[in-house]
């Protein structure tokens, strides 16, 4: 019992517990030395209704009442679909239903009289229903209980409520019907109630799941876990591994023993799995200090240790690429099993998440173990305390010739100046990482020169580098000058959330008009910059040609320094592409300055002048060149700018005449209903080029009639109420 966290909930109802208990005592009787594991629930209330019939009066159990069995599951079966808990007398003459065949089921209580309802029967427990209406759909026969829909429609549609949908009012009634399709239990029951078990019902949760994989359900809310549950209910090793075999994908989070033992019985089968999200959230897998050889606890320990290495052995299928084990909390002893399947040859792993991983001295064996994959393109050890001892076996395998390592993440581990100057020293020997983050780690005293290319070394692939939140002041800015000069690949740096300044700023400008760097994106959100910084800005937007996007939001630029950004941005030979400044303190002003700027540049596709109060008439400026053929934009970010509803008026013109706008993000303001009436108004002509709508909640349930009928029409405009749905190459690179 202790075993199995669904029948110690179950208990907590003492009828519930009675139904337990009596399963129990059957299946002991039958079997004095149960195998390991807990029992299932379905098995429990089948041996409970089973010794229930075989003591009960002939008209229970005999072939003649086949019918009146079908026709009282039908009767739970429609009461669920229903919510329908209490049966009246015409309800149980409608299924035609005996009276005496009710009395025998009151009698052995699996039904109990209605104290304020005359005539009217319950099930004894809600349990019951929800098994009987589970047994429905596993009985001969191929109409359904609503009477319309055929009986496998109906399994359709509950499975997907409570998988896709995630949906808890049919989880127990679901978990019954996989528990019943085990043939050692359908075989009992056909016995006990002499009703034909339909011997196709296997075969229609194959085709449910064929059909979930081909149409995309099986990802976002799909709950895997409880699918994993329903599976191990079945206790059917074949069956589970049809059901599995073609999985691609799974997200598993291991709170309790049951988790272990039901992922530990369905992982090992899903050989086609290639992308798994695993966390062991609690320290399920530790064994005991007090514990001795041979002791219960000890077998219990081992028995875990064994499930743990089934789930282990879906890693060195051949097909898993991607593997997320952040957040699991692990055993020493389980920490070593499963570095040694991740370095099992047969492992081929791509990517990997280790973040906030316990122990963290695991990642010493990993470091070892992983030392010359060829296979691994991707690491994230974020959120890891990465003390000198642990980094170094780690940092090493990046200097081996074998290391493909593109991608590595180490975000939030506290590194020293020490550990961030020996990683600088291995990646000297590195050729193939491209992508770096050291964000939120106090960079402060680190020499980030030392990242250059040393003479005589291999050549530095550093593309993309995060510094995030690293604590870095004016003084860190001459390193990162000259390393955006020594760097040659070095083609997007963030910054963001380091008190940088105005003269930090000033300083890598300096190296954004030599010709050697290469530069493309620059974030520099929440750096402390204000208006002398755009100047700077300014300049080298004029002199490079290479850098294209630039994120400024969250600084105090104010009216005067978009002034001067846009006196770059309106000259025709500007580069730039993307310019971000919502939270920079604009008003009607600065959009006044960046209009006048839009009609001189072909080359600005995105603007985000959101968090700013630039109020309908700073939208009426900028609308005045929006409506241009020469205009490019493509996406404008208009975010919270204490807009109303006639700031819609120009945004429509726009809207009808613009060759070039697609994305429009306008949460935040308080258009009203007139305004999105104005605003739909371009929007239903097949010529508008619009794509992705930004809306409040209330906004867009106004128009999700109008959105229907375009959908109909072949139109592909999205509008949601959350600004989450860019191009992934449009979110930031990290």
């Amino acid at each position: 019992m202790q075993g199995s966290e669904t029948l110690v909930r179950l208990c907590a109802a003492p009828l519930a517990c009675w139904a337990v208990c009596a399963g129990l005592k059957r299946q002991l009787a039958g079997s004095p030395a149960p195998a390991p594991g807990a029992p299932t629930p379905t098995g429990l209330y089948a041996q409970l209704f089973c010794s229930l019939l075989a003591g009960a009066e002939p008209g229970l159990r005999t072939g003649s009442s086949a019918g009146q069995w079908r026709a009282f599951c039908s009767l739970a079966a429609e009461g669920l679909w229903l919510a329908a808990f209490t049966f009246a007398g015409d309800a149980l003459e409608r299924w035609r239903l005996e009276a005496p065949f009710i009395d025998g089921l009151l009698r052995l209580q699996i039904l109990r009289r209605v104290s304020d309802c005359e005539h009217c029967v319950t099930f004894a427990h809600r349990s019951f229903q929800e098994f009987f209406g589970a047994l429905f759909y596993v009985l001969w026969g191929a109409q359904g209980s609503l009477g319309g829909v055929p009986r496998h429609q109906e399994m359709r549609r509950w499975l997907n409520h409570a998988f896709a949908d995630a949906n808890p009012y049919w989880r127990q009634m679901v978990r019954f019907f996989f528990g019943l399709l085990g043939t050692d239990l359908a075989r009992q029951l056909e016995e006990a109630v002499g009703c034909r078990m339909s011997p196709g019902v296997a075969d229609e949760v194959l085709d449910w799941a064929e059909e979930l994989e081909r149409c995309g359900a099986v990802s976002g809310r799909f709950d895997f876990l409880w699918l994993f549950q329903c599976l191990h209910e079945t206790q059917d090793e074949n069956l589970a591994r049809r059901v599995l075999n073609r999985l691609p994908v799974a997200d598993l989070d291991i709170q309790g023993c049951e988790h272990l033992r039901v992922s530990s019985f369905c992982l090992k089968h899903c050989q086609k799995l290639r992308k798994l999200r695993l966390s062991v959230s609690h320290r399920v897998l530790e064994k005991k200090q007090t514990s001795g050889l041979g002791t219960p606890e000890m077998r219990v320990a081992d028995f875990r240790m064994h499930q743990w290495e089934d789930i282990c052995s879906v890693f060195c299928s051949g097909n898993l690429s991607e593997l997320d084990l952040s957040n699991s909390k692990l055993s020493t002893a389980s920490m070593m099993r499963l570095c040694l399947k991740l370095g099992n040859p047969r492992c081929r792993l791509q990517k990997l998440a280790w973040k906030s991983m316990a122990p963290v001295e695991g990642l010493r064996k990993l470091g070892l173990l992983l030392r010359g994959d060829r296979h691994l393109t991707h690491l994230d050890l974020s959120s890891n305390s990465l003390d000198a001892a642990v980094s170094r076996g780690v940092f090493r395998m990046l200097g081996h010739s074998a290391c493909g390592l593109k991608y590595l993440w180490l975000e939030s581990c506290g590194l020293s100046t020490e550990v961030c100057h020996q990683l600088f020293t291995e990646l000297g020997r590195n050729s193939s990482l491209s992508f770096l983050s050291l964000a939120d780690n106090d960079l402060s005293h680190v020499e980030l020169k030392r990242l250059r290319e040393p003479p005589g070394t291999a050549t530095c692939a550093l593309k993309e580098l995060s510094l995030e939140k690293g604590n870095l002041s004016a003084a860190a800015c001459e390193d990162l000058a000259s390393l955006l000069t020594s760097t040659p690949h070095l083609t997007r740096l963030c910054l963001g959330l380091n008190p940088l300044g105005d003269e930090g700023v000033q300083l890598l400008c300096g190296s954004l008009t030599r010709p050697e760097c290469v530069l493309q994106r620059l974030e520099l959100w929440c750096c402390r910059l204000s208006t002398p910084s755009c100047r700077h800005l300014s300049d080298a937007l004029l002199q490079s040609r290479s850098l294209t996007h630039l994120n400024l939001r969250r600084n105090s630029l104010g009216d005067g320094g978009v002034k001067l950004l846009s006196s770059a941005l309106g000259r025709a030979d500007c580069a730039l592409q993307s310019l971000n400044l919502s939270h920079c303190s604009l008003t009607v002003a600065g959009c006044r300055e960046l209009a006048h700027a839009l009609k001189r540049n072909g080359h600005l596709k995105i603007l985000d002048v959101g968090n700013n109060d630039i109020q309908d008439e700073g939208v009426k400026e900028l609308c005045s060149v929006l409506k241009s053929p020469s205009c490019v934009l493509q996406t404008l970010g208009l975010e919270k700018c204490s807009l109303t509803a006639a700031c819609c008026w120009p945004l429509s013109s726009v809207l009808g005449s613009s060759k070039s706008l697609e994305n429009l993000n306008l949460l935040g303001n308080n258009l009203g209903p007139d305004g999105v009436s104005r605003l739909w108004m371009p929007l239903r002509k097949p010529t508008c080029k619009l794509r992705k709508l930004g809306l409040e909640k209330d906004l867009c349930s106004v128009v999700s009639a109008e959105l229907e009928k375009l959908h109909e029409k072949g139109c592909f405009l999205r509008v949601k109420s959350q600004w989450d749905f860019n191009d992934p190459e449009e979110r930031w690179w990290w």
